[in-house]
């Protein structure tokens, strides 16, 4: 998935997923911010969700059983499927979140341009 940010360099959802890792502490903060910046109101689940959508290496996205393996295998956080297609078909109404026809999800190039504006600020201060 990709898309030039404010400077036209391109951007993906790698290159976001790579900057909030080694911003580990911060990733739930820009996450929020996006979330907020699209209209919706955050919550642990959220932004968990999208983490692991995020840093996923597949671009044919993540199945609502795949995405509740990683919480339970990477955060330690078991929830059953019908709250996982809760949190999907919420950040999917909101525009972060994208359902392709092989019943995936991937972020959405709307949601990565809002990380990587964010992302572009802190390293080279906001474009006025």
């Amino acid at each position: 998935m990709l898309h030039s940010d404010r400077a036209g360099q391109v951007v993906t959802k790698h290159h976001a997923a790579h900057y909030l890792q080694a911003h580990a502490g911060d990733e739930n903060h820009f996450l929020r911010q996006m979330m907020q910046q699209l209209g919706l109101r955050t919550s642990l689940m959220r932004l968990k969700v999208v983490s692991v959508l995020l840093h996923t290496p597949s671009e044919i996205g993540l199945r609502a059983q795949d995405i509740c393996a990683a919480l339970q295998r990477d955060v330690g956080v078991g929830l059953n499927r019908p709250n996982v297609y809760d949190v999907l078909r919420r950040l999917e109404a909101g525009g972060v979140v994208a359902r392709t026809a092989q019943r995936t999800y991937l972020i959405t190039a709307t949601a990565v341009a809002h990380l990587s504006g964010q992302i572009h600020d802190v390293e080279h201060g906001p474009v006025v």
